[in-house]
């Protein structure tokens, strides 16, 4: 058994040549007519040669002896050339064109290029404006194989992603009028298929084309097969939609306030309300039910437009009975599935921002009193970012901070023998068995879902990344920016009570999201992750 001990998500672009790729030469010394293409095929033991990596490739050779030989002039390479030359534009399928009203763009299907190589796609979105792809995954597909009744194993999938040109300032578009997408090979030709786009809103466009993702390398034996597709511009294309949606939104949030005012507050509160926001009330009169409560003010935000009213009339009974400075967010484009919590955080009327979901309960009514003490008396640097200790309803400690680990795997290279394979996994740090509150300690990161962190310094690192998708993974970046910057997370013993969120209503959207996501934090912390692991511990914690 050989070992090849491999880190995951070590980024490199790993995608093959295939293997009769022309080469781009109009000529050799004067002389017309060399094509790599016709020239491989018409001497196998050429083509043979370049596969095993003898040769470089065919022009390689014609350089070194083919030349002198008069390839060129054999019979089997002028039919071949001539074939070639009067041969149509390869056979180019479209599966799926989405559009956004802003100039987002999905674009998926397949081409049988395997004589003629698919180097450029084109497509117009408005006068001036074009997508144009010269570099973008390829992906097997056994479907075309067996409509084509080959074994050969080529690539014919592709998959385009592509932001608005012009960012969150474009143009709307009529993606009625989107000229059809134009496929360029290397032998010059081209073809241009006449379809109208479907039309979604970038929200939908963004979900499409994550959707895509669990299955892009599903015939693919390589681990990091799904990488190397996001390395070939997919994954900033997807993240940049992302990064448009939320900053655009931010734009259009209402802001309304109730209750009393005050001259400074000791900490801002803010949360997302997902779901029915008639429990907005009770779950606020647990928030606040301790005498402290009246130092600080609460925020939050609703994105479901159908919510509107009902947290209205939630934040008017909110102010009549507990009488709480409240400040509702109406954000009607937001992400019900991803935090929201930054859209709000520069309305705050306090230098501190307590990050708290939904799902959180106090576990102590006066909770706010023990952070206002932890604040006033803990040393500066284990206060600037902080989280709590997170309790399952059976009281044991589900979540005490994030750290990492290493797991190995045997994995089976069809052409190679079995070999390990090591990734490194985000891990919440839990006491199944301990239901007692642990001591203050540092920690590689500390869960959104309850985070208090100095307001200045949250500004100063920028906030939460809108590039991940549904907002997963944005605390454990954020507290390892912190780490960076020379002030890591810590743990302090303030208990909640932590009940887990649903599970997700677009399944296959957010296990692409999560794919995304994970490539996007890997892409930034992979090398700093395994330097924390190197040593001998088999856990990243501290």
């Amino acid at each position: 058994m050989a070992a090849r001990p491999r880190i995951v998500r070590a980024v490199e672009d790993r995608d093959e040549p295939d293997d009769f790729l022309p080469v781009e030469d109009a000529g050799l010394d004067g002389e017309t007519g060399f094509d790599e293409a016709s020239y491989l095929r018409a001497f196998p033991d050429i083509a043979e040669a370049v596969r095993r990596g003898t040769l470089e490739s065919g022009l390689a050779h014609y350089r070194l002896a083919g030349r002198i030989e008069g390839r060129l002039d054999k019979p089997e390479y002028r039919a071949l050339l001539l074939a070639e030359n009067t041969a149509p534009a390869p056979q180019v399928a479209v599966d799926t064109l989405t559009i956004s009203e802003s100039g987002a763009t999905l674009l998926t299907g397949w081409s049988d290029d395997r004589r003629d190589a698919l180097t450029e796609v084109d497509l117009e979105t408005r006068p001036g404006a074009t997508h144009n792809w010269i570099s973008f995954p390829r992906l097997n597909r056994a479907d075309v194989e067996r409509t084509l009744d080959t074994s050969a194993r080529h690539k014919f999938g592709f998959l385009l992603v592509a932001a608005p040109v012009g960012g969150k300032d474009a143009r709307k578009i009529d993606p009625r009028a989107v000229n059809a997408p134009v496929f360029r090979f290397a032998s010059g030709r081209e073809t241009r298929l006449h379809r109208a786009p479907a039309v979604a809103s970038d929200t939908d466009l963004r979900d499409l084309a994550l959707a895509t993702l669990p299955t892009a390398a599903a015939d693919e034996p390589d681990p990091d097969a799904i990488y190397n597709i996001l390395d070939r511009h997919v994954g900033v294309q997807i993240a940049a939609i992302n990064r448009l949606i939320v900053d655009r939104e931010r734009t259009r949030r209402l802001v309304s306030r109730t209750g009393p005012d005050r001259a400074s507050f000791r900490g801002s509160i803010v949360t997302v309300a997902r779901g029915d926001a008639t429990g907005l009330v009770p779950r606020l009169a647990l928030m606040a039910s301790g005498a402290s409560a009246r130092e600080y003010e609460f925020i939050v935000v609703v994105t479901d437009a159908g919510q509107f009213e009902a947290a209205s009339r939630a934040a008017r009974v909110a102010n009549a009975t507990l009488g709480l400075s409240l400040t509702m967010v109406l954000q009607p484009g937001g992400d019900p599935a991803g935090f929201g919590e930054d859209s709000a955080a520069d309305i705050a009327r306090s230098d501190r921002l307590i990050f708290m979901d939904q799902n959180i309960v106090p576990r102590d009514p006066d909770w706010t009193a023990q952070h206002t003490a932890l604040l006033d008396s803990a040393p500066m640097n284990q206060t600037r970012l902080f989280g709590g200790v997170l309790f399952s309803p059976d009281g044991t400690a589900s979540h005490r901070g994030y750290g990492f680990e290493r797991v190995r795997s045997l994995l089976t290279d069809p052409a190679e023998l079995p070999f390990e394979w090591e990734t490194i996994r985000l891990r919440r740090l839990t006491s199944p068995a301990s239901r007692a509150l642990p001591a203050p300690a540092q920690a590689m990161g500390v869960p959104g879902a309850f985070m208090s962190v100095d307001r200045r310094w949250f500004e100063t690192l920028g906030g939460f990344s809108r590039h991940y998708a549904r907002a997963a993974f944005d605390d454990i970046d954020f507290c390892l920016r912190s780490q960076q910057q020379g002030f890591p997370a810590w743990v302090h013993p303030l208990p909640m009570w932590h009940f887990e969120r649903r599970g997700p209503q677009r399944p296959e959207a957010s296990k692409g999201g999560a794919i995304l996501n994970d490539w996007l934090f890997h892409r930034q912390w992979h090398e700093s992750i395994r330097a924390s692991l190197a040593d001998s511990k088999p856990v990243g914690v501290v």
